[in-house]
């Protein structure tokens, strides 16, 4: 006997790659949005532990920001975010979604199964930008002009209704630049910076902002799992619990379990909310 639930799970978003470098006008990528899975699993009753991805750390020094984490549900595995490039000519990471390259013609980290991180530009004079972090739904934009250039936007992040309302995640983090920083992606990506790289929205699986000359990274974001199912066919327990169009909703936004404890109508037809 077991009934069906569906969910979206989130991964943790990238740091902000940063502009420390020998170079004096280097510049940090985005990055990378926590990659999403959705779907639909048969539950019974039982303990199913959830697992939140941290979002990784902004950097501040010549590495690459740091990766996010993975988030899961019942053996269904989210990947994190790439971090976003530093050092001037160093590639994004890839990951769930990939890291904006560094702003020395760095290449954008290869997100899978998110999208990709897009390229530094290297501008003669001086006046470089950063590539934008992938997002879960689109690609990172690649730094673009020449006095000024403009850091790479954030690719976008996914969009789902599993929560009752209609709300996107795992936005890319915007390039940081000399001149013209990147804005993060719909979904949480942090803004690029000329100083500072913005940190991404808590709990959103958005990736850092790239910081700008000789200035850190932003930290990505934390993701969130949710689970909905039809209100009547089950009793269970675990994160934030609310309802909307008689399903019952439960948004995970640290680690926890979702408890089973009843089962009512085994193989109930599902609403389709994702």
């Amino acid at each position: 006997m077991a009934v069906p639930v569906e969910y979206v799970i989130i991964a943790g978003g990238g740091g902000g790659g940063s502009g420390h470098s020998a170079d004096d006008n280097a510049c940090g990528g985005g990055g990378g949005g926590g990659g999403k899975l959705s779907g639909s699993d048969n539950v019974i009753v039982a303990t199913y532990p959830v697992v939140i991805g941290a979002g990784g750390a902004g950097s501040s020094t010549t590495a690459n920001g740091a990766a996010g984490a993975n988030s899961s549900f019942n053996s269904h595995t989210a990947t994190a975010g790439g971090g976003g490039a530093s050092n001037f000519t160093n590639a994004g990471t890839a990951g769930g979604c990939g890291g904006g390259g560094a702003s020395g013609n760095g290449t954008g980290g290869a997100g899978s199964p998110g999208y990709n991180g897009g390229d530094g530009l290297f501008v003669n004079g001086g006046d470089h930008s950063a590539g934008g972090g992938g997002g879960a739904g689109a690609i990172g934009a690649t730094a673009a002009g020449e006095a000024p250039s403009s850091g790479g936007a954030g690719g976008a992040g996914f969009t789902s209704t599993i929560s009752g309302s209609s709300v996107t995640y795992g936005g890319g983090g915007g390039g940081g630049s000399v001149s013209s920083a990147g804005v993060g992606g719909s979904g949480g990506g942090g803004d690029g910076g000329i100083g500072v790289g913005t940190a991404a929205t808590a709990n959103s699986g958005g990736g850092g902002g790239g910081g700008g000359p000789a200035s850190a990274g932003g930290n990505g974001a934390a993701g969130k799992v949710i689970i909905s199912y039809v209100t009547w066919t089950l009793t269970a327990t675990g994160g934030t619990i609310t309802t909307s169009a008689g399903h019952t909703i439960h948004t995970f936004t640290s680690n926890a379990n979702f408890d089973v404890s009843a089962l009512t109508s085994p193989g109930a037809s599902m609403l389709t909310m994702f």
